[in-house]
């Protein structure tokens, strides 16, 4: 985790002013702010004060964003993963953000008598109390309603901004032709972005105002391989154009968070913050159960049945395991027993599954 406090403010300030860079990388801010790439991360850094602390991402990424909301370690939350072990179903459940069960530093805040304006900051659900709350709106791969408080921001928000652009990230197909669509939705994304947290930060009377950018993540998981010459899709001719992708959107996030600042004031004492940054995935726990199956260690009942011995392909179960209630899982075991089972190449090819982490269902990962 890193973060940045500008100096001039400190002390006398009682406005703060926070904003969460979503799955931004360190490293990469570093180089590109010191190639004066990065103007205003590079103001931050040279005239403010900076700190790195260690993350929860590599363990449980699920967790870091409350993990700082609420001071507090993924061993208090009712959620620490996306899908978690069922106690009294003996299967998996998958888990929303309402259920992580922390109380926020911002509700302590608001208890307090200060105004918060808390906006579209990562899995986290919208919080009813005195200030302005919005949730959902373009932040990546949430899993709550989109929602505001007062609740008639966010139709005031969807006239005059509309939807955010980027949609569903996760759910882009790696071709050429979306990714080009995509790069220009996030660039957009940003942009719009920007563009409603200065409005709100006008309008609005608060004390603190704590949004967030979730754009560099996006962008992290389908064009890190474009720009990582250790990757194993790299493609040195950059055929497509895309090898500039995560710097034009750090760009335009920069660009994004010098006006917000401007605006903001020197009064405001601010604070910059990314919970955890983005890099190639090398393991295969997306593929367990395959390669399990694959090995003849999977479940009774079930074998791959794969059309060619160095292929394995997805089992449908898995997907249908996660958003079924356990006590509906003997479902599964009846069909197996009478020949039922099917699948459906989804995952990426698994040459041998001695190198199966060497092929990743993404192109970078939260680290």
């Amino acid at each position: 985790m890193a973060g940045f406090a500008n100096s001039e403010a400190v002390g006398h300030s009682r406005r703060q002013l926070l904003i969460g860079l979503d799955a931004m990388e360190w490293s990469l801010v570093q180089s590109w702010a010191a190639a004066g790439a990065l103007p205003t991360f590079q103001r931050l850094l040279t005239q403010g004060g900076r700190v790195e602390l260690d993350s929860t991402a590599a363990q449980l990424p699920d967790s870091v964003w409350s993990t700082i909301y609420s001071g507090m370690s993924p061993g208090h939350f009712a959620k620490y993963f996306y899908v978690q072990y069922d106690a009294r179903t003996g299967g998996l459940k998958m888990m929303d953000d309402d259920s992580i069960g922390a109380v926020p530093f911002w509700r302590y805040l608001s208890d307090a008598g200060r105004r918060v304006c808390v906006l579209d900051v990562p899995k986290f659900p919208v919080t009813r109390a005195d200030g302005m709350y919005l949730a959902n709106w373009g932040a990546h791969a949430a899993k709550t309603a989109r929602a505001s408080h007062p609740p008639e921001l966010l139709d005031e928000i969807k006239q005059r901004f509309g939807t955010h652009p980027v949609g569903e990230c996760d759910a882009v197909d790696p071709n050429p032709k979306a990714l080009a669509k995509l790069r220009s939705r996030i660039l957009a994304g940003v942009r719009v972005r920007g563009e409603l947290y200065r409005w709100l930060l006008a309008r609005e009377r608060w004390d603190v105002f704590f949004a967030a950018f979730s754009e560099a993540h996006c962008a992290g998981h389908h064009f890190w391989q474009f720009l990582d010459s250790t990757h194993p899709n790299y493609d040195p001719s950059d055929r497509y154009g895309f090898r500039d992708t995560l710097q034009s959107v750090y760009a335009a996030i920069d660009r994004e968070l010098g006006q917000i600042l401007e605006l903001a004031g020197p009064d405001t004492r601010c604070l910059v913050l990314s919970g955890h940054g983005m890099g190639p995935i090398w393991h295969a726990s997306w593929n367990l159960q395959e390669i399990l199956d694959v090995l003849g260690f999977g479940k009774i009942g079930t074998q791959a049945r794969v059309e060619d011995e160095h292929v394995a392909r997805a089992n449908p179960w898995r997907f249908i395991k996660k958003v079924v209630p356990g006590r509906l899982h003997a479902v599964r075991h009846q069909s197996d027993a009478a020949g039922g089972h099917s699948e459906r190449a989804d995952l990426p090819l698994v040459r041998r599954a001695s190198q199966v982490g060497r092929l990743p269902r993404y192109c970078g990962a939260e680290q």
